[in-house]
């Protein structure tokens, strides 16, 4: 538990990680794998995406719109 503002957080695992991505969107290591990490754990914060399939289906999204 991290302590922020004086309040216990808890931290949550991410619900995807780099092996994830490569292995499901047949992705490079890369500053585009990162680029999706990012926007996967922002979605993941913000209660947009609550699952390991979202945090997929987000990542497929973002990726070919590049």
């Amino acid at each position: 538990l991290d302590v922020i503002w004086g309040e216990p957080a808890e931290i949550t695992p991410p619900l995807a990680n780099g092996d994830d991505l490569m292995r499901e969107l047949g992705l490079p290591p890369g500053p585009e794998l990162g680029r999706l990490l990012a926007a996967i754990g922002e979605a993941q914060a913000d209660g947009t995406i609550t699952t390991r399939d979202e945090a997929l289906a987000l990542a497929r999204r973002l990726a070919e719109r590049k």
